[in-house]
């Protein structure tokens, strides 16, 4: 008698086991795995005697809902201004630059729920320092030079709706070939703000509830 109840409970566990399974299968299945993304970006230089604003958005996709990558664009929005170019000339008395970039980028989400996400991001950018300078003699110039940089970020998401998350971080940002007495803005730490759309899904769900319950 024992021995068939347990064979009983076995065989019922073994069913709703199995339904379990293909249920998670099919909401697995639901949930696309690769979709868009737009994220408009920003960054606060943190460290500087300066300061300088940084603007600009990201497009992309989402893989498998843990893996995001895509191309990146970036501009100062208030440029910087310093009193010396020393690597072009010491008789420089200011100059006012900007930098300008585009990047491509990978980002690891390493925790989500239904309201917070916490993510990772490493840029890889590509762009320019330009501008003008002048002389003690009032003779100005235009300066454009390449510049590559990289950057490592950290930030927290909060689901504002099922389409559109804010988010706020903090990282670091390196470049290279930028003018010496730039380094300390360019190469420093950043506050990073975020607003995270992704325009598909908030398309699909005015017909589809089901979306609106995905995160």
């Amino acid at each position: 008698m024992k021995k068939s109840l347990s064979i009983a409970i076995f065989l019922i566990i073994s069913i709703l086991s199995a339904f379990g399974q293909k249920e998670e299968r099919n909401k697995k299945s639901d949930y696309p795995f690769i979709k868009p993304e737009l994220i408009l970006d920003g960054r606060l230089t943190l460290v500087s005697n300066e300061g300088a604003r940084l603007g600009g958005f990201r497009l992309g996709f989402e893989m498998n809902r843990v893996n995001r990558f895509g191309v990146g664009f970036y501009s100062f929005s208030n440029g910087v201004h310093t009193e010396s170019l020393n690597e072009i000339s010491s008789n420089i008395v200011s100059a006012d630059l900007e930098l300008k970039y585009s990047s491509i980028y990978y980002e690891r989400v390493i925790l989500f729920t239904k309201k917070f996400e916490w993510s990772t991001t490493l840029h890889l950018g590509y762009g320019n320092v330009s501008g003008s300078y002048a002389y003690e003699n009032g003779i100005t110039e235009n300066y454009n030079e390449p510049v590559q940089l990289s950057e490592l970020s950290t930030t927290f998401y909060r689901h504002l709706t099922y389409f559109m998350s804010f988010g706020g971080g903090i990282g670091y940002r390196q470049t290279r070939n930028a003018p010496e007495e730039l380094l300390p803005i360019y190469n420093s730490p950043v506050i990073i703000i975020k607003l995270r759309i992704q325009p598909i899904k908030a398309l699909r769900g005015t017909w589809n509830k089901d979306i609106r319950k995905r995160y």
